[in-house]
């Protein structure tokens, strides 16, 4: 039984591990903003603080990482290979980057600038899903905006940090 059929379902946590993904490039603490998790198993990071994703072998030790142009924020599985990225400064960088994993490699292959903020993002049926905190857009994976599917008037973040395109959970701050 899941949390969604149940709510009021009761969890034990019956154990728990640590594990540190500080690298020694690493200027500042970890900002774990998103996390991806591979059908081989393998896990990615986005850490905000350090403007990186970082490959996760499947005992979570750091095999990979690779620098992005501002804080990584979302991050979506598009292919077995290929993941999309959130990137944004809250100023100037609004990007989508995509990143191929290669073995235990991570390649940035391309990117598409935005117009607007960044923050969650999910893959659907070749579409992109990008919530903007305060909005919920649609684009392609060449980066055509498709449609606003979502415009929140007050400003209130609504779409600031989780997007499930499955079922369409969006989740607020």
């Amino acid at each position: 039984m899941s949390v969604q059929e149940n709510p009021d379902e009761v969890f034990t946590v019956m154990w728990k591990s640590g594990h540190s993904v500080w690298i020694p490039s690493d200027s500042k603490s970890c900002g774990i903003r998103a996390i991806c998790v591979l059908s081989n198993g393998q896990v990615l990071l986005a850490d905000m603080e350090n403007k990186k994703v970082k490959l996760l072998n499947q005992q979570y030790k750091v095999v990979s990482h690779c620098n992005v142009t501002a804080g990584p924020h979302g991050i979506c599985q598009i292919t077995p290979r290929e993941v999309a990225v959130t990137v944004d400064d809250d100023i100037n960088t609004h990007e989508v980057q995509f990143i191929t994993v290669t073995k235990s490699m991570l390649v940035t292959e391309r990117q598409f600038r935005l117009e607007h903020k960044c923050r969650g993002i999910a893959h659907h049926a070749d579409d992109l899903f990008i919530g903007a905190g305060s909005a919920l857009y649609m684009y392609s994976l060449s980066g055509e905006l498709c449609t606003r599917l979502y415009k929140q008037l007050n400003r209130r973040l609504t779409t600031y940090r989780q997007l499930k395109v499955g079922n369409m959970l969006v989740t607020g701050r």
